[in-house]
């Protein structure tokens, strides 16, 4: 299996781990309007590093 073409940058990937710490204590839908809006848009890079997309 080739190895996924899309690498998230070096900023997405520190931001995905800080969501990743939060989401452990607090749900995405939980969080506030803008907060909620960014985890999920990171979410969404990291499924696409993984060839998951919502297309």
């Amino acid at each position: 299996m080739e190895s996924p073409s899309f690498q998230p940058t070096f900023t997405e990937r520190i931001f995905i781990k800080i969501f990743h710490f939060i989401n452990t204590y607090v749900p995405w839908h939980k969080l506030p309007g803008f907060l909620g809006a960014f985890n999920l848009d990171f979410m969404r890079t990291e499924l696409r590093a993984h060839n998951l997309h919502d297309g």
